[in-house]
């Protein structure tokens, strides 16, 4: 017999299973719309990342002796400093706050609250008196030991010191923020013979926001290829949210490309100093990269030092068609894929003001300065000594600054300069012609700090080796401006002075500024809260590493 069905009982069964699969439906959608709403992703505590550094092993991880880059990257993981840059590149309290005396002589710290070492030991005013008289022992023969001739300290109380200047200097600020502190009661009975080879400068103890948790020493030579760092739970100021950082030591960039570490994509990784040339390597546009680029303002300016020592270059004019000639975007587009800023100014944060010259301007300028072009070497000649208008360019022996020598003699030489590159080693373009002066023209930068200091690069006392006023520049103008700056004046006259530098500087052409290259740091894109815009010096990429994390969670915002 047939069983028949009525028409309800089967309306009522499809709603039931319409039910069914509806409701957790709607659920679904509504809690998505929720999620997606007042839910906000937030920072959480765990993880590591590994930071792969090109360069010498470690050897002195300590901020008395450290010279190295290797050595200087690690310092702002291990210690503190007694001030310190924030992202605005103003300098503000870090372990301690600061009082300066009215004729500026006298700055009085007083350490924060609980501020410790790693091993849980306070920071007193005695660690930091006893860094300071480390530096200063020329036993010790600290890099670090004309920042601090005739500085005083004074204790207080074991929070409180004062620092005594023998005469006004604003920039000392800059050098209270790269003041890391050693922990005095373990160091104290090293004698300065035993300075150097102590066992903890390549096992740091200090009071920033990592701790040393072990090493992995090279198995032929016993260095030190790899740190792994952990959290330190006495950090003063906010915890870091990563659990660990490794850093992995590379001699170079093909050593590192060779190893197994490279093609592990598990691990989340960072490469800081990657040249140009090499950034293609890590970070393809084309497709999905797994890093970033964090291309970093600095303070260095490179550009072209000239000697009037060579007689052609003794010409204003000739020296003012030679800054002209100079074309600064091409180089920095070509030459150094867009990681830099063109710049004609000495100051690092100044403006580009692009100076358009046809050649006719130029062609005029060196007639001015007595010269015509051979019409059968193509070479400018000058008129009364008949000499041909030849110069030697010394430059670095690194692609780069090859490739960027090569633009500017071509750019010359369709102006009819004569020129021969030499290259050197980084030490011989030091030794034997940075150092003596030895040069026509030379391919060559500094770097200066948050606070500038251009004393040393262009006061008329500073000429001869062993100081830095590399192009001679020897200007009334020059030396009143760079020393009243090293005063504390207000802003608006600081700005009036170093506007008198730039003109200056633009003006005699014995310094010819060309760009300022970005720090270029490969970012793993897992690594979030890297806000750093600009540094002074490399290892400042690690000022916020407490702000850095890879694990997110969630967090209900309405």
């Amino acid at each position: 017999m047939t069983k028949t069905i009525s028409l309800k009982k089967i309306i009522l069964k499809n709603k039931k299973n319409i039910l069914i699969f509806t409701i957790p439906l709607i659920i679904l959608i509504i809690v998505s719309s929720f999620t997606g709403r007042y839910l906000e992703e937030v920072p959480k505590n765990g993880g590591s990342i590994t930071e792969i550094i090109i360069g010498k092993n470690p050897r002195n991880v300590n901020p008395v002796l450290a010279t190295s880059k290797t050595d200087k990257d690690i310092l702002p993981l291990i210690y503190s400093t007694v001030l310190k840059i924030n992202q605005k590149q103003e300098i503000v309290p870090n372990i301690a706050d600061f009082k300066i005396s009215e004729d500026s002589k006298t700055y009085t710290l007083t350490i924060k609250e609980n501020v410790k070492f790693s091993n849980g030991d306070l920071l007193t005013s005695d660690d930091i008196i006893f860094t300071i008289e480390k530096i200063q022992d020329p036993l010790i023969q600290s890099p670090y030991f004309s920042e601090w001739i005739d500085v005083e300290t004074e204790k207080i109380d074991q929070k409180n010191l004062k620092i005594i200047l023998p005469k006004e200097y604003d920039q000392f600020k800059n050098t209270l923020a790269n003041l890391y502190i050693l922990p005095k009661k373990l160091w104290q009975d090293i004698t300065p013979a035993e300075f150097p080879f102590f066992e903890l400068n390549n096992h740091p103890i200090g009071s920033g926001p990592f701790k040393i948790d072990k090493t992995t020493r090279d198995d032929q030579f016993g260095k030190i290829k790899k740190y792994v760092l952990k959290r330190n739970p006495y950090y003063f100021d906010k915890k870091a949210y990563l659990d660990e950082v490794n850093l992995v030591v590379f001699n170079n960039l093909e050593a590192y490309k060779k190893s197994l570490l490279y093609s592990n994509e598990k691990v989340i990784k960072n490469i800081f100093a990657v040249p140009p040339e090499e950034i293609s390597q890590f970070v393809n546009q084309e497709n999905d990269s797994k890093y970033g680029v964090q291309n970093l303002n600095s303070t260095r300016i490179f550009g072209l030092f000239l000697s009037p020592k060579n007689q052609n270059l003794s010409s204003l004019k000739a020296r003012e068609a030679i800054s002209k000639i100079i074309n600064r975007e091409k180089i920095v587009k070509e030459n150094l894929s867009g990681y830099a800023k063109t710049t004609n100014s000495p100051l690092y944060f100044d403006t580009f003001v692009e100076q358009k010259t046809d050649k006719k301007d130029i062609e005029k300028l060196f007639k001015e300065a007595g010269y015509q072009k051979n019409d059968q070497t193509n070479i400018l000649t000058n008129s009364k000594t008949k000499k041909e208008f030849r110069i030697n360019l010394a430059v670095l022996n690194s692609e780069e600054f090859k490739n960027i020598a090569s633009e500017i003699s071509k750019s010359l030489t369709e102006y009819g300069i004569g020129v021969n590159i030499t290259h050197y080693t980084n030490n011989d373009l030091i030794q034997n012609v940075i150092r003596p002066r030895s040069f026509d023209m030379a391919l060559y930068g500094y770097q200066t700090s948050v606070i500038p200091d251009y004393y040393f690069l262009f006061h008329s006392s500073q000429i001869d080796d062993p100081q830095i006023n590399i192009s001679k520049t020897n200007n009334k103008k020059i030396d009143q401006a760079v020393a009243d700056l090293r005063k504390v004046i207000p802003k608006q006259e600081r700005e009036k002075k170093y506007q008198v530098i730039k003109e200056e500087i633009q003006k005699e052409n014995l310094f010819i500024p060309i760009y300022s290259p970005d720090y270029i740091y490969i970012v793993d894109k897992r690594v979030k809260g890297f806000e750093r815009k600009t540094i002074d010096s490399r290892e400042l990429r690690f000022s916020d590493i407490n702000n850095w994390y890879v694990n997110i969670g969630n967090i209900i915002s309405f």
